[in-house]
Parts: structure tokens; sequence; C-alpha cells
């Protein structure tokens, strides 16, 4: 694999292209992340860094890794010489931490932790300075909170020009029943000493970190295990020893041995059993009804670049108080049928919602042999079609989001905000005055894949069964 250049920003941060006109919300009496994540709002940040501080940030060059594509178009995504699974760290970037201060909604928070983050959304901007920032409050002051979050995601919105996507997204998981982040917007500022002073990144998304806080407050008691698993071959037998499984499964939260011999025998019976064990016993390890509701919405949503495809961009979770395992979303800034590179954007519009996954995937193969799990997921899409994927219920929240967000992009270019509504279907793109039909817009995605998930239900059309073999024609 040919090396990747060295990511040194060359794009200078902006200079306002307009004054914003609306106050920020203050966070001084910040006490709950209720009252942080509402999605409505547009916070105001600033990250200051000395110019030490700065490089410290990297990214630290390790050693790239070879044959990440498989023969059937598969990824392995996993660089043992990264600390990260991922494909930046697959082209050999590692992302050390470092120290910064922190300003948001008023409150000063000083010499926080913080590194680069992200994939896909980091390479993008790997020549500017608008890169995706995690913050660590209590990395090196232990109990350190805002609005009780010791984590905070800073997304940079690269991948996603509608700025809306994965907020709606997770919206829909939560509407379905499915425990999901929350998010909140922020009008990010950057000083490097003897650099840049008080320039604009733009509008960023903060997303709820699912750390062992958020899995607290969602099974509303302690000791839920949640992992992050980067595998297109899920619960795949490697054998008995937890450590081939770690990195793979990748915990979020502290994890007891009996949770992982939980996990371990989980696994057992998704590779050996026979069809009649694994649906008389799936049962008593899964919250099947979340599962169908988690697998309705990724199905819905046409999303390509998670446990549909890629194997990565969602979590496992065991639910101390069932003791049963479900899923959660991550990362659905190309959901809404947007990920490029698996189909054309017609036949994401036309998923299929019998066979979602594209490839193999044992997992999800037996689950939707089973009559019963079939029903529930099929239940799960009815409801959703009349209620929360109901084109004029999203048009509508699509609306009330962009006119919050509006004045933060007009402030920071003219063609940020040309992008964004081009994006959600308000208007042409730039570089596209004629409207072309291939050209992605979110409203109409969303009725579309309506109009077809309806059809498909109704067994009036099969849906299209996509391939890694395909490959995207649009613009």
């Amino acid at each position: 694999m040919a090396s990747m250049p060295d990511p040194v920003p060359t794009v200078p941060p902006a200079q306002p292209h307009q004054p914003y006109q609306l106050p920020s919300p203050s966070a001084t009496n910040l006490a709950t992340a209720e009252q942080l994540f509402i999605p409505t709002n547009v916070w105001s940040a600033h990250l200051r860094f000395s110019s030490n501080q700065w490089v410290e940030l990297g990214p630290k060059r390790v050693r790239p890794m070879r044959g990440w594509i498989r023969p059937d178009g598969s990824l392995n995504l996993r660089n043992p010489n990264a600390s990260r699974a991922g494909v930046a760290g697959v082209f050999g970037l590692d992302f050390p931490w470092s120290k910064g201060d922190l300003d948001l909604g008023g409150v000063s928070l000083n010499n926080v932790a913080v590194r680069f983050k992200g994939n896909g959304t980091f390479l993008d901007a790997r020549h500017s300075y608008r890169r995706p920032f995690k913050i660590d409050l209590d990395k090196d002051q232990p109990d350190r909170r805002f609005a009780g979050q010791a984590s905070l995601n800073l997304h940079n919105l690269t991948a996603d020009t509608s700025c809306l996507r994965d907020t709606l997204a997770y919206e829909l998981f939560r509407a379905a029943g499915v425990p999901a982040p929350r998010t909140t917007f922020v009008r990010l500022r950057l000083t490097i000493d003897g650099k840049w002073s008080d320039r604009i990144l733009g509008l960023y998304l903060i997303v709820e970190d699912p750390d062992h806080h958020w899995a607290a407050a969602t099974f509303q008691t302690e000791g839920a295990a949640v992992f992050k698993p980067v595998t297109p071959e899920l619960f795949h037998d490697l054998g008995a020893d937890w450590k081939t499984y770690k990195e793979i499964y990748d915990p979020k939260t502290p994890v007891s041995d009996a949770q992982k011999a939980r996990l371990l025998g989980l696994i057992q019976l998704v590779s050996h059993a026979d069809d009649d064990e694994f649906a008389r016993r799936i049962g008593e390890e899964f919250d099947l009804d979340r599962t169908a509701a988690f697998l309705a919405c990724e199905a819905l949503l046409a999303h390509f670049d998670g446990i549909l495809n890629q194997g990565q961009n969602f979590l496992l979770w065991l639910d101390p108080r069932s003791g049963k395992f479900g899923f959660s979303p991550w990362d659905q800034d190309h959901s809404w049928g947007e990920f490029g590179m698996i189909g054309t954007r017609e036949q994401r519009e036309r998923a299929s919602l019998d066979h979602p996954w594209v490839g193999q995937h044992r997992f999800l193969e037996r689950l939707m042999a089973m009559p019963d799990f079939k029903r529930r997921y099929r239940a799960q899409l009815e409801s959703l079609l009349t209620t929360h994927f109901e084109p004029n219920h999203l048009h509508r929240r699509i609306d009330e989001l962009l006119e919050a967000i509006r004045p933060a992009l007009a402030e920071e270019s003219a063609d940020r905000l040309d992008r964004c509504l081009a994006a959600i279907g308000e208007s042409a793109a730039p570089s596209d005055p004629a409207g072309d039909p291939n050209h992605y817009r979110l409203k109409r995605f969303i009725d579309i894949r309506a109009k077809e998930a309806r059809e498909q239900l109704d067994g009036k059309r099969t849906g299209v069964i996509l391939s890694r073999r395909q490959r995207d024609s649009e613009g």
C-alpha cells in the first residue's frame, strides 16, 4: 500500500463570513446530560493550545497495514501497530493524547486531555485544522465532569454536508426503544499560540460518549458491559482465550470475568449450535425486541457503514438487569442511504428489508431465519413507517434543525451553507446548478425509502440485495 502523505494542515481556519446573530446559550449552570444534549442548541466553544501542545497532537506515524481489503471486498480495519481500529490506523496514523484548554458555553475547562479522533472524518480534514477532537476531562483529574460528562466527542461533520444525519438517526433509534447517544451542536473556534487566535473551525456536533457513565444512565444501574466491535465476522469462534477477542470487541467499560464468559458463550452458540438450538436459546442471550428494533432502523436507514456491511460503527451491550445482550448505533454520518461505497443511490433507496446485510453475515442470517424474530422485525418496521419514519414527520424535524444551525453555517461561509441546503434538498448544489437527480438529497431519500419500504412490506417489491462488488456511479 502506498504511504499516505503526512497530514499537515495547509488550509488556515476561517475568519467569520458574517456575524453570528443569535445569543449563545450559557452552560454555567448545567448539571445533567439532559441540559447539555438539546439537539436544537448551538453552543459556543473555544479550544486553545500552545504551539507545543498542538504539535503533540500528531498524528503519530506507525507502520501501515497491507492486505486490509479481503478478496471478497470486506475490510480488516484492525492494524496491530495502531492503538485504535479503523481506516486511519490501517493507513498508519495513530492519535496520541495532548493537552489544551476548552471554553464551552462560558465554562472554562483548563488543562484537559485532547486527541484527534475519527477515521474517514479525520482523513477528509487532514489538510485543514477542522479536525474531529476527543476531550477527556478526567484522564488526569479523576471525577472532573461537565454536565455529568467525563468525555466529549466533537465531530467535524466533514462526511455529512447536511450536518443532520447523526442527530436524526439517533433520534430514530431512541424513538424505536433502542439506547442511543444524544447530540447537540457547537460553534467551535481555535487558538494556537503564535499561529492562530480565535479562528473559526465551524459547526461541530457533540455526540454523547458511550462510556460507563452513559451505560449506568441508560440501564439505570452500574455494571453494564459495553463493547465496540470492529469485525465483518461478528461472533465468529476464534478459540477460548479472551485475549484473542479483546481488540476485536474493544470494551468501553470495565468488563468482569463473568461478562467475558457470557460473550465467549454467545460466540460458541452463534458459531456452532444447530438451527433448533440457536432458535431455542438466542432469546436467553439477546433482547430480541430491541435487536429487532435496532435492525429495523439500520435497514430503513440503509446504513452500510455499520453492522450491515463493514462490521463497525455499532455498540454491543450486556444489560445487568435483564442479563441480555443488545445493540446500539454509533457513527451514523453515512446513514440515510448516503454510503457511496456500496451500490448506487437508487440501489440503496431500494435496499432489501428481508436481506439488508451485504455479503455473508452468519448472525443476522440465523436471526432472520427464525419466524419469531422475523415477526418482531416486521412489526418494528410497520410501526416506524407510520410514526417516526413517516416523511412529513421527518421533513418537519429537518426544517426545525436546519433553522437552528443555519446562522452558524452562514457565519462560517456561504459555501458551507449552500452545500448543506443542497444535501438536504433545499436547493441545487453549487457545482450542480441544473439539479442533477443523481446528487444525494436527504429529503428525497426519505420520501423514496419510505415508499419503497411500504411496498416491500406489502409484497409489491422484493428490494435489492446489495453486494460489495457493486460500485456507486453518482456524483
